[in-house]
């Protein structure tokens, strides 16, 4: 990870050169100097030789590199963290140290940085990031060659005269296609049409039946609020009354062994109502133990010559036609595909990048895997080693999460910044470039999504299961990071110069235990701890050691009382941990914090007096998110200060309307996203706090939830006034009347609003013509509406409809029949006359043509209660 280590390398040096922060910290600025302008020669090396073909690489060459420019690292921040740390004279003796090691490792960085000149080759390259034009792959490009498998299995889920539970497998080996093919009839309109319930689970290794109910229930929305808090044996009869009144299909993904099957089949009842159930697996005894008799698996096949070049020429030509100079090195590679899907795949987003000479190499890395294992496996070794430097250390990250993990975008674009792998080019922020770096490893065949999000970015996502081995294997040899996932009493030998632990199972640490084996030492230089295992209801101290930590994730622990330790860890860039105590205001002395985020384990509210952050927090200039529940800004006004501005805060969530005055939002100009919770006794009804969100003129997400409405006295005596920059609106619990709706109505950028828990109060919702120019989505959740008037022109672009537990409303209007975007009703718990008015939607639009419209309904009226 040489280029993250120099981003990262030079980061640090431009802050002490161009920052006030290290003042008061000795440092040899001509020194400092020096090895920035040897850190940006080696980073425009390594920029420059990400265009050479993987083998003109000299690997040694970047792996001393890398453990260079680590230690200066550790040289410089070590001597920051001693500063704060150390008594006055202890700093004195330790500067004469600080030099020499600086000077040593400037002059290994040196030489490292005169053999990268011998070896660059000086032709223009680009390998910085840059704006892609999203190229969403038609679905029919990965199905090339599987026409045939496509009416076979679909004939076997909708025709089969057979009204008894049936299994389908699918089989074969990796990357043949196998989930691609499960997708596309997952969401194939029929299918949809004929099953009233659709789920998808994916199986691992490790498997939990507790994991894969969940997952089940989240997959076909009937996960709630108080699912967590039921017993396996509650989850597992739920699902079973849920799916035995209605015809289902279910997805069970990578089935590794007969017993994970023979675990899970009696969740799903049989009540001759001609349900399926289609797995996916490489194990052939797997696929015909679920047969049943008289039935066999669906044996996928390799594709053929002919539909091996049609994938690739889709996919690199855009369906074009290919080159005239082309064809005879095309077809080449596409001889040595061996008709694997994934490896077409894979490869073919790689040449659509590279120049025509580039081809021939690319061939002769391919060229001699007889096996598809180790195909897939040079593939995507190919794949990665052609990868711009910028995303390397981006996709690998994402190994530490488990294998079948969700992983939050949210959290992982926090991570990829507080761990410094970005440098800002082009974008106007970090978390731009970050998602943008997300949706280029997407567009490359190595992240697969997992959720999209209401406005159509990536809400979660994880690295492609048949390339992790390769992944898992490349972080131990770069010692990227080490995850411990079995339960320990301490840390593990083979953790020596690893600059990142991942803890997924319980452990138990105490100063004493690591320092007699010494093994800390083995991970002082760490720069991130984070811990995923069960709930901690004591103090994790081992983390203590790790001076340079940036990343502490501890928010499963929790602290009964503020750690006051962690306040030495001052190069904190991400802290996340459980605590429901005040904020003491020593918090500013970690000045590198740029993520704050303090989850309560209690959710406990206790009337009085609102808590405040300390003063001290707008000191903090570094800060992009703060998240502390059941804690507001204070106000500054006043103060002698006038310096008190928060101009990098990007995200402020769970916050009360005593941080919504103008004296605090005038301080934080740039925010993007606010999340306002609040307690209705200690605010003003009128809810005159919403009218001063105009000061943010960069806001584009709002989440407004009042949490004990008290609908009955409500009055609203002053008109919200939203920022016209917000995209996203959610509102809960406000009890606006609807009069007030063409202030939401008139946002020219707004494309997702949801409103839930009375966020209007009244029968009728009378939309005006030409309301909502541009809004996709639209959520309706427990509001007391009976007539809503509307048609087409109010929503032209709208593309989700969903109502949840609105019982009172009659029908969903007619008109929205001819919007011609529309893609998906949901109806949940709804009277019998909106499931009605939503099939007639879906007639009326698939008489114009829209045949891939989905309409799901679940009503109360079919479901059974847990029974306690």
């Amino acid at each position: 990870m040489a280029y993250a280590a120099v981003i990262s390398l030079l980061q640090i040096t431009k802050k002490i050169l161009n920052s006030d922060q290290f003042s008061d910290i000795f440092y040899p600025k001509s020194q400092i100097q020096y090895l920035h302008d040897k850190a940006f020669s080696l980073k425009v090396f390594l920029e420059e030789r990400s265009e050479f073909s993987s083998e003109s690489r000299n690997h040694d060459l970047e792996g001393q590199i890398r453990d260079a420019i680590h230690k200066a690292e550790d040289i410089i921040e070590s001597n920051i963290s001693e500063y704060f740390i150390s008594t006055e004279e202890e700093s004195y003796n330790n500067i004469s140290i600080f030099v020499q090691d600086l000077q040593r490792v400037t002059q290994q960085i040196d030489s490292l940085a005169e053999k990268s000149l011998q070896k660059l080759d000086r032709r223009e390259s680009s390998s910085r990031p840059s704006v892609l034009s999203r190229r969403v792959l038609p679905r029919e490009s990965l199905i090339v060659g599987r026409d045939r498998d496509l009416c076979q299995l679909k004939d076997r889920l909708l025709m089969n005269s057979d009204s008894r539970l049936e299994v389908v497998p699918i089989v074969g080996d990796p990357g043949i296609g196998k989930t691609t093919l499960a997708k596309s009839i997952y969401s194939d309109p029929l299918i949809v049409s004929h099953f009233k319930a659709r789920a998808w689970v994916t199986l691992s290794l490790e498997y939990s039946r507790r994991e894969v109910l969940i997952d089940l229930l989240r997959s076909m929305r009937k996960l709630f609020d108080e699912t967590h808090q039921r017993t396996d044996q509650q989850l597992a009869k739920y699902l079973y009354n849920y799916l035995k009144s209605r015809r289902y299909l279910v997805v069970l993904e990578d089935v590794c062994d007969v017993k994970a099957f023979n675990d899970l089949k009696e969740l799903f009842p049989d009540y001759n109502n001609g349900s399926r159930i289609m797995l996916t697996t490489r194990d052939m005894d797997v696929a015909r133990f679920v047969c049943a008799i008289g039935c066999r698996p669906h044996n996928m096949r390799y594709l053929s010559e002919c539909d091996t070049w049609e994938l690739l020429c889709r996919i690199v030509f855009n369906d074009e036609w290919c080159p005239r100079e082309l064809v005879e090195i095309g077809r080449r590679i596409t001889e040595v595909c061996l008709g694997v899907p994934l490896a077409v795949v894979t490869i073919a987003w790689l040449l659509s990048t590279k120049r025509i000479t580039d081809w021939e190499k690319i061939y002769h890395s391919i060229n001699h895997y007889p096996r598809n294992d180790e195909l897939i496996d040079s593939v995507v070794s190919l794949s990665y080693d052609h990868l711009p430097p910028y995303l390397k250390a981006c996709l690998l990250y994402m190994g530490i999460f488990p294998q079948k993990y969700e992983i939050p975008v949210s959290k992982l674009v926090k991570l990829w910044i507080a761990e410094g792998f970005l440098e800002l080019i082009g974008f106007d922020t970090l978390e731009e470039m970050a998602e943008e770096c997300l949706w280029q490893l997407v567009d490359k065949n190595l992240v697969s999504v997992c959720q999209q999000s209401s406005s159509g970015g990536i809400k979660s996502c994880k690295i492609l299961y048949a390339f992790r081995d390769f992944f898992m294997r490349k972080v131990q040899d770069e010692k990227f990071f080490h995850v411990i996932n079995k339960s320990t009493n301490g840390f593990l030998e083979n953790t020596y110069g690893h600059r990142r632990l991942f803890i997924h199972k319980s452990i138990r640490f105490s100063i004493k235990d690591v320092s007699e084996y010494n093994i800390v030492a083995s991970v002082s230089t760490a720069r991130s701890f984070i811990y995923s295992g069960p709930d901690h209801e004591y103090p994790l101290t081992a983390w203590l050691d790790f001076k340079l930590l940036r990343v502490l994730d501890a928010h499963k622990i929790r602290f009964y009382k503020f750690p006051l330790e962690i306040l030495k860890l001052v190069q904190l860039r991400y802290l996340a941990f459980s605590y429901n105590g005040e904020i003491p205001a020593s918090i500013c002395k970690l000045q590198n914090l740029q993520f704050l985020i303090v989850l309560q384990y209690l959710s406990i509210k206790i009337c009085g007096a609102p808590l405040y952050l300390p003063m001290e927090i707008w000191n903090m200039k570094e800060l992009r998110h703060l998240q502390v529940m059941g804690s507001d800004l204070p106000n500054p006004d006043g103060m002698d200060n006038t310096d008190l501005f928060l101009e990098n805060l990007l995200t402020l969530l769970d916050v009360g309307a005593q941080s919504c005055t103008p004296g605090v939002l005038k301080r934080i100009p740039n925010l993007k996203k606010l999340g306002i919770q609040v307690e209705l006794l200690s605010v003003d009804k009128s809810y005159s706090f919403l009218s001063h969100l105009l000061v943010l003129q960069r806001l584009e997400s709002l989440k407004c939830i009042i949490m004990q409405p008290d609908l009955g006295s409500q009055v609203v005596s002053s008109a919200p006034a939203f920022p016209p920059s917000l995209r996203k609106l959610t509102l809960s619990g406000c009890g606006f009347p609807w009069e007030i709706m063409s202030i939401i109505a008139a946002l020219p950028n707004l494309e997702v609003l949801k409103l839930r828990s009375y966020a209007f109060k009244g029968p009728e919702w009378e939309m005006k013509e030409d309301e909502f120019t541009g809004l996709k989505f639209l959520l309706l959740e427990d509001m007391d509406i009976k007539h809503w008037v509307g048609d087409y022109t109010n929503f032209p672009q709208m593309t989700h409809l969903i109502i949840r537990h609105c019982y009172k409303l009659r029908e969903i209007p007619c008109g929205f029949g001819e919007i011609a975007k529309l893609e998906m009703i949901e109806v949940v718990q709804c009277s019998p006359t909106v499931v009605i008015s939503a099939e007639e939607i879906e007639e009326k639009q698939r008489s114009m043509g829209n045949y891939g419209i989905e309409v799901q309904v679940h009503s109360s009226l079919d479901d059974e209660d847990f029974d306690l």
